[in-house]
């Protein structure tokens, strides 16, 4: 996956042009401007800095991801408040109390399903408890969405993606439903809370 972003950068944020998309997407920003605002805010996964580019409220903004080619991009947008840096998000270099929130948009699909409690335990252990978690990703919309070309044992869905190059890869992208979020963050997490838009959903909660 991670050979994919790099060759999908340039063209990475097409995505969001989407027109049938763009009540949420606004939805969304509104919802991380507001959360962000004169925070101390972890951007996980942060690709080429779209999202990122919406908290220029915050207090400071680290961007954490482990692919150079995207880092490249988010740093070129010139983000006064954001720092960028490159990061495995299962060792993430930052200590306990280090941040007041956490966004991670389009992450945890690619998450396998059965990884993601441990994913989930040692991310939480980096934040701390007490800071304000928000994801966001895709739900699956026949007729927007790329089909699932199939699952494998787990339950992950995997997608036939092509590329401007001409290849095509194999990605994880995992739909979950309520019940999943929830059994994910089971014990681990506060004031739980889910929302379901038409093309994106939201789990917010605070880190035990």
């Amino acid at each position: 996956m991670l050979d994919y972003y790099a060759r999908r950068a340039p063209e990475y944020e097409r995505i969001y042009a989407k027109p049938e998309r763009q009540a949420d997407l606004a939805w969304l920003k509104a919802r991380v401007r507001e959360l962000t605002r004169g925070a101390r805010v972890l951007d996980l996964a942060c690709g080429t800095g779209y999202w990122t580019a919406e908290m220029a409220q915050a207090g400071s903004i680290i961007g954490a991801d482990f692919n150079d080619t995207v880092l490249r991009i988010a740093r070129g947008k010139g983000l006064a408040a954001a720092s960028f840096v490159r990061a495995d998000n299962d060792a993430l270099p930052f200590a306990p109390g280090a941040f007041d929130v956490m966004t991670a948009g389009g992450w945890w699909s690619h998450v396998p399903r059965q990884d993601l409690r441990m994913h989930l335990a040692r991310l939480h252990g980096v934040l701390g408890p007490g800071v304000r978690v928000l994801w966001f990703d895709n739900r699956y919309v026949p007729g927007s969405s790329t089909p699932i070309a199939h699952a494998d044992d787990h339950g992950n869905t995997w997608q036939r993606r092509p590329l401007d190059d001409g290849s095509q890869h194999d990605v994880l992208k995992n739909f979950p439903d309520d019940r999943a979020l929830l059994e994910a963050v089971d014990g681990i997490a506060t004031d739980v809370r889910i929302t379901r838009l038409q093309y994106y959903w939201t789990l917010e909660y605070l880190t035990n």
